[in-house]
């Protein structure tokens, strides 16, 4: 441990000018850091020494925060030599040394050759007595600072299952610290609501959501929720992972309202979207207390707990940015819905189990949706509902995924669409050909013209019939097509269709040449009739004509 000594004379008038540059040069710089003690020693023990503490500390109590804290911790003290004899000789000694160069090092300055033997004697033996006077003061101080520390951050973070914690976040969950902080933040959530958060995970497991990839990393933003999902909840003992466990009770036993006070004096900050990007105040201090894991643990607590006073003094805002990300969220699923909807239309057209898709996902992700709204507390809404730097909140990274994957089902169903489009004209061209008969037939029947033809609904049926077992056997032979499959398998079964409708059109296609032969010779039997009914008007004009020249 690292001690200041500041020895200062009891002389009340000039005291602030006195204290001000030890704490201005030295305890401002060096406060809240680990292994560093400071003392300001009041020399002069007379009758109105307590005067002159009392005036210290009210010296102390209008510095900034982090010397204030540092006094409330012990990290800094005002104190006195309670022994006068040792009190006299270090006033006398320093007085002297403020007359003298108060440069140069104490011992170099006691040791000078204007000082006679008696006096060094005097002075080395006193100086004894002070160096050990000191160390058990300091050793003492430095009790109360680590007891006091202790109090303020209160966490066992040397047992096993702390260990067990830190191991999942090393090796399993994730490198980014502002994801270890969400999951600790989730967990103090669930210190509250127990069981509303245990229903939080337990849907987004077992409806599949970590595994369907809808809470995977979106691009730029910093990394998904999958891994906390899979590592706070067991599925086989349908309850929390015992890592979840701990660092409920961790997260419980670190969040203190002392704590979040302090933090609050030594760094309050009004952007919430840099929560996770500063260090707080007490964050070295803290971690110090413990070595290797438990110091890596206490990091990532004292982290958590200072987000916890940024969310409590701006859960109002919170709560206006977690209700627009929920609603932004909805409608996404509903247009996400809106395709499948879409793709069910499509599938109608052709045989059961043609067109495979599962919307169920929809559901499931309105389910949880639901599940996690249900959650009160102001730390789950932010890790679910406010976008921060380097960490987009669970919804964005929800609804980005499920954007991504309408995106892809849209493209998809756009496709199959076109291909269900042919599919329907060429049933549309059927009974447009249908009616063409039944026209080319008036025509020849209404002529003059005497030809001997099949009967009428005898190649209405046969050409309806032709048509139908393409069409059905093209139904029949397209191969199915599943849109969970990745979307590179999709297209290659859609060209394939592409190919095999192609071909259903050449086949319907010449079944219409009986059709397009009957129109043709309707069309001609018609122009024959023209012509005959031409040339009989004009017969009928010249016989009109000849008639009134004969009179």
């Amino acid at each position: 441990m690292n001690s200041s000594l500041y020895p200062v004379p009891a002389e009340e008038p000039a005291l602030e000018s006195l204290v001000q540059p030890f704490l201005q040069d030295k305890v401002a710089k060096d406060a809240l850091e680990p292994n560093c003690i400071f003392a300001i020693v009041l020399l002069g023990n007379d009758d109105d020494i307590q005067d002159v503490e009392t005036a210290t500390q009210e010296v102390i109590s209008n510095s900034d925060e982090r010397i204030q804290v540092a006094a409330e911790l012990d990290q800094l003290q005002v104190t006195t030599l309670d022994e006068r004899r040792l009190d006299t000789f270090a006033t006398s000694l320093l007085y002297n040394l403020l007359e003298l160069d108060q440069t140069a090092p104490i011992p170099e300055t006691i040791s000078r050759d204007d000082i006679a033997d008696e006096g060094v004697r005097k002075i080395d033996y006193y100086i004894e007595k002070l160096n050990e006077y000191f160390a058990t003061r300091i050793e003492q101080q430095t009790d109360e600072f680590q007891e006091n520390l202790k109090t303020l951050f209160p966490v066992t973070l040397g047992d096993q299952s702390s260990t067990e914690l830190f191991d999942l976040f090393e090796n399993r969950l994730t490198a980014s610290q502002n994801a270890r902080v969400d999951y600790l933040l989730l967990a103090r959530a669930a210190s509250e609501e127990r069981d509303r958060c245990l229903r939080f995970f337990e849907t987004a497991r077992d409806r599949g959501l970590d595994s369907k990839k809808y809470l995977g990393p979106i691009s730029g933003g910093g990394g998904g929720y999958t891994r906390i999902i899979e590592y706070g909840y067991d599925q086989r003992q349908n309850d929390f992972r015992s890592e979840f466990t701990t660092a409920i009770q961790k997260a419980e036993e670190a969040d203190t309202l002392n704590l979040r006070t302090k933090l609050n004096r030594l760094s309050p900050r009004a952007d919430l979207a840099t929560t996770y990007m500063q260090e707080p105040g007490l964050l070295r201090v803290l971690s110090n207390q413990y070595d290797g894991t438990g110091s890596n643990l206490a990091d990532l607590l004292v982290r958590m707990v200072d987000a916890i006073q940024v969310i409590q003094d701006k859960k109002d805002k919170i709560n206006v940015e977690y209700d627009q990300a929920k609603e932004s969220l909805d409608e996404t699923i509903d247009q996400l819905d809106s395709v499948y909807d879409r793709i069910e239309d499509h599938s109608s057209v052709y045989p059961s189990g043609k067109i495979q898709h599962d919307s169920s996902v929809v559901g499931d992700l309105r389910e949880f949706c639901r599940v996690a709204d249900r959650i009160s507390q102001p730390t789950a809404k932010f890790v679910l509902g406010y976008d921060r730097e380097g960490r987009s909140s669970l919804y964005s990274t929800l609804q980005e995924n499920i954007d991504d994957r309408r995106q892809e089902l849209e493209s998809r169903e756009t496709d199959l669409g076109e291909h269900t489009n042919r599919f329907q004209s060429l049933a549309d061209r059927t009974k447009t050909k249908i009616d063409d008969i039944d026209s080319a037939y008036a025509t020849i029947e209404a002529s003059s013209v005497n030809i001997d033809l099949p009967r009428k609904d005898a190649v209405k049926d046969t050409v309806e019939e032709r048509c139908e077992t393409v069409l059905e056997e093209v139904k029949s032979e397209l191969p199915g097509l599943d849109f969970s499959n990745k979307a590179d398998d999709i297209r290659d079964i859609q060209d394939e269709w592409d190919e095999m409708l192609t071909d259903a059109r050449q086949d319907i296609d010449e079944v219409f040449q009986v059709v397009d032969q009957l129109e043709r010779l309707a069309g001609e039997i018609g122009e024959l009739e023209t012509e005959r009914e031409s040339r009989r008007t004009q017969l009928q004009t010249l016989s009109e004509h000849m008639e009134v020249n004969d009179e």
